[in-house]
């Protein structure tokens, strides 16, 4: 467990060997430095933004490859370029400068070709997905105007536009397609039902759908112990209640 990083809060999950054999290819962006991980088929796309953990922390690839079995296909951008948090101390003063270093205007520009190459694949509706930092990336994506249908977010970290010395109202205010919200007991108020930021959302006239799982701590999709029956319960609801949400909005 950790002390509040300035990315999650304290209490998260600490770091998760990834154990899981993929199913994917990782392959170039045309055109850029950029790595992706895909696999699945089809005109229905999923993007994953992972964790500060990064393109193969965790259980990040287990669950793309597990979503791809919905009939999606199922894309992560390694926006980070190879790099992680794995083996920096848990602290503010690790993690601040690390996260700093990927700007939301980097990887909106990364994201946009990334959608841009998709869509001359043939993708025609795309959906996002993403763990702690990554649902902040998907709220820059979605307030930029990118052609996202919708995004779900796990334990969300979207306090870092803070930390990044934004305001997280006027970024909120800007995303005008459906988001649902799945925070962990320790995340903080304004994520969870009736929170401030779901409140922004309805004001903007988003479908918006939140769940919390009060048993849970900040980084339980990717991160939690699976060994734990409670842990198994939470993370499968959360899995098939994220299921049901793109269904609706990626038909």
């Amino acid at each position: 467990m950790t002390s509040d990083t300035g990315c999650c809060p304290a209490g998260s999950l600490p770091e998760l060997i990834a154990n899981h054999k993929d199913q994917g290819e990782v392959i170039d962006l045309p055109g850029s430095d950029m790595k992706l991980y895909v696999v699945g088929s089809g005109d229905k796309v999923v993007l994953h933004f992972y964790d500060i953990f990064g393109f193969t922390g965790g259980r990040t690839r287990f669950i793309c490859d597990q979503l791809a079995k919905q009939g999606y296909k199922v894309v992560i951008l390694d926006l980070y370029r190879g790099k992680t948090c794995a083996g920096l101390p848990m602290t503010p003063e690790s993690l601040i400068p690390f996260v700093k270093q990927f700007t939301p205007e980097k990887f909106v520009e990364d994201t946009k070709a990334t959608i841009e190459f998709l869509k001359s694949e043939g993708a025609a509706k795309i959906g996002a997905t993403g763990t702690c930092w990554g649902a902040w990336a998907i709220f820059h994506c979605c307030a930029a105007g990118l052609a996202i249908d919708c995004g779900v977010n796990y334990h969300p970290s979207v306090k870092l536009e803070e930390t990044f010395g934004g305001d997280l109202v006027e970024l909120v205010k800007k995303v005008k397609v459906p988001q649902l919200m799945l925070p962990a007991g320790n995340d903080p108020d304004n994520v969870k039902p009736g929170g401030e930021v779901i409140k922004i959302l309805e004001g903007n006239g988003v479908n918006v759908e939140v769940k919390e799982y009060p048993r849970q701590v900040h980084g339980y999709m990717a991160r939690a112990d699976m060994s734990d029956p409670e842990s198994v319960k939470d993370v499968e609801d959360a899995t098939f209640t994220a299921y049901a949400f793109l269904a609706k909005y990626l038909k």
